[in-house]
């Protein structure tokens, strides 16, 4: 791309009103322009760059582009401009990170093009920027509900799956804890005749019969075999429980917003969560009366893992090497026109310092490999701007962090009882 004076092949009298065309024509622009001399100073600065960086024209024409202050890589951007330099195309560079006037990280998506002098000799750089910020959100968002829906629909069939082998184990087991409660009966009754016929029968069938009694160890097996029962229909009680929320949860959503009972949908999420908690913190639950809420269940699910994965992951770093646990509790009222869902966790709190930016996109505190920063702006998206709610939080450092989300009524049912 080259980029020549159109001003100079204007005949003398029109200069003025060239310039004037041009100003004009920069000013509309909606891509951030910044152009370069060959001596690395600024020669534009358009109204957008003013509007992106914060800063005026007037405090960078003239000065080195280094000097500017634009809040970037700057090692990354130098060399960037250097490969621009090299190249007689323009080059383009995506997701370029630099730090927002709100003070939230963003992205920009930007050319670089060699200005060329009348002779075709290098006389700068030209830089076109657009924030991608918004794009690369709602790209995150899309791979995220991709991906999502693809974990539901295979959670949603292996819980199909496993469904059907539950039931007829759980089947079978029941119709041994009858069958066994039958043969405990039976053995009485030939202790009992066995006892009647000592000094009547051939002295020598009774002792064959105690003898395989005590080898088989009757006493032993009746006290145990009801108890191993007891604990198998347990068991498959916990993976039954398991599999109804693992098909709730993953259930493909609807494209409509349908009546939901949230206390079960807490529930049930809280259920697919327990691996991520179990080992570092207990779980309360008080769940009020609430009426059936107007909602996308999918989401609102998604939201409630979201908040108490967070909320798991605070408290592991309080707890790490020690013996201690924390206590996570998860409490849902009615408020007027509207319900709020609570969950408190006992980690170390918000620093004031990252408050401001923790629904930012792609900010995270954790290590790299354990968040990726779109776990509570996706949140925030579903919450205020899909249901029309508020997602709110308090915090106290050393204490802990509880975060609110309050979801209007709409048009809902009649109340359903809170869940045991």
């Amino acid at each position: 791309m080259e980029v020549s004076d159109p001003v100079a092949e204007q005949p003398t009298g029109s200069l003025g009103q060239a310039n004037s065309e041009t100003e004009h024509l920069l000013a509309s622009i909606a891509w951030i322009l910044i152009a370069v001399d060959e001596r690395g100073a600024v020669t534009r600065w358009n109204a957008a760059a003013e509007a992106a960086f914060a800063m005026p024209a007037a405090a960078v024409l003239g000065r080195p582009l280094r000097e500017t202050g634009i809040a970037w890589d700057w090692r990354a951007m130098l060399d960037r401009i250097a490969l621009a330099q090299a190249s007689d195309t323009p080059t383009r560079f995506d997701d370029v990170a630099y730090r927002r006037t709100d003070g939230g990280e963003g992205y920009l998506g930007i050319t670089l093009a060699t200005i060329r002098a009348g002779r075709g000799q290098p006389a700068g750089i030209l830089l076109l920027g657009a924030d991608t910020t918004e794009r690369r959100l709602l790209e995150a968002q899309l791979a995220q509900a991709q991906k999502l829906e693809s974990i539901g629909q295979l959670a949603a069939g292996v819980a199909h799956e496993l469904n059907t082998p539950i039931q007829f184990i759980g089947d079978n087991v029941r119709f041994m804890q009858g069958a066994f409660a039958e043969l405990s009966d039976l053995l009485e009754s030939y202790r009992a005749l066995r006892a009647a016929a000592e000094g009547h029968v051939d002295a020598s069938l009774v002792d064959a019969v105690a003898r395989r009694e005590a080898a088989a160890d009757i006493e032993y097996l009746t006290a145990e075999i009801p108890s191993a029962i007891d604990q198998t229909l347990d068991g498959i009680g916990r993976v039954a429980t398991i599999v109804r929320a693992l098909k709730e949860f993953a259930h493909p959503d609807q494209k409509d917003m349908t009546a939901t009972d949230l206390n079960q949908a807490v529930l049930c999420t809280l259920t697919v969560a327990r691996n991520e908690v179990k080992y570092v913190a207990d779980v309360e639950t008080e769940l009020g009366d609430l009426p059936l809420v107007v909602c996308h269940p999918g989401e609102i699910n998604q939201v409630i893992l979201n908040l108490v994965v967070n909320a798991a992951h605070a408290i592991a770093d309080v707890v790490a090497g020690t013996d201690r646990r924390g206590l996570i509790r998860v409490k849902t009222t009615r408020d007027d026109d509207a319900v709020v869902i609570a969950i408190s966790d006992t980690g170390g709190g918000i620093p004031a310092a990252v408050q401001p930016c923790i629904f930012d996109p792609f900010f995270t505190t954790k290590p790299v490999g354990r968040g990726t920063g779109q776990g509570l702006s996706i949140a925030r998206n579903v919450v205020v701007d899909k249901h029309g709610g508020t997602l709110t939080f308090e915090t106290e450092i050393g204490r802990g962090s509880t975060f609110f989300v309050r979801l209007p009524l709409g048009e809902c049912a009649d109340p359903v009882p809170a869940a045991p």
